[in-house]
């Protein structure tokens, strides 16, 4: 057999080299700086403080204009409503003047809702009636109070196929009642 050394296998470890002694002087500890006196906040040049400003000199100041301020135009207006005189004081006030009488044009948004809930009534599914938003051109007008709307929809038929449609309604109104009467209502739809 043949020796260990030869062959460069350790059987054992070396041991590890000695480490230094702990020397004398402990490790440094951090200390953090004392903290800096934060000044204290301040509005208008007066401490926060209710007391301190109230008896601070620049706020006694502000506060003494500020009291003399109000009784000067407290005074001021004072006097201006003595020297009125007393006759305007006590003149009666017009009376309102009455509202005016509504007009045709008033109503042509309620003409437009009347106008589509007819066509609803003469058609075969009128819940599932579409109409185009409110237009002020699709309302005509006069003087008599007669209302004449024209204008689109759209409605399943029977059958369930949605179709376009047109319509024509002439509809009365009779103000003094506040009803309305539909004179004739033509839905044209293919």
């Amino acid at each position: 057999m043949t020796d260990d050394d030869d062959l460069g296998i350790e059987l054992y470890p070396a041991p590890e080299p000695a480490r230094p002694a702990p020397s004398s002087i402990p490790p440094p500890t951090y200390t953090p700086p004392p903290p800096e006196p934060s000044p204290r906040p301040r509005r208008f040049g007066c401490p926060t403080e209710f007391w301190a400003w109230a008896v601070g000199p620049a706020c006694s100041i502000i506060l003494l204009g500020v009291i003399l301020l109000v009784v000067f135009l407290g005074a001021v207006i004072g006097r201006a409503q003595k020297s009125e005189p007393a006759e305007a004081a006590t003149a009666p006030s017009p009376p309102p003047s009455p509202p005016s009488p509504p007009a045709p044009e008033d109503y042509k948004i309620e003409a437009w809702g009347w106008a589509t809930d007819a066509v609803r009534e003469r058609l075969k599914a009128p819940s599932t009636a579409k109409f185009p938003w409110y237009d002020p051109s699709s309302v005509a007008c006069d003087a008599n109070w007669r209302y004449i709307i024209s204008s689109n929809f759209e409605a399943k038929n029977a059958f369930g196929v949605p179709l376009r449609g047109l319509f024509t309604c002439v509809i009365w109104f009779d103000q003094p009642n506040h009803t309305y009467h539909i004179q004739s209502c033509d839905v044209w739809s293919p």
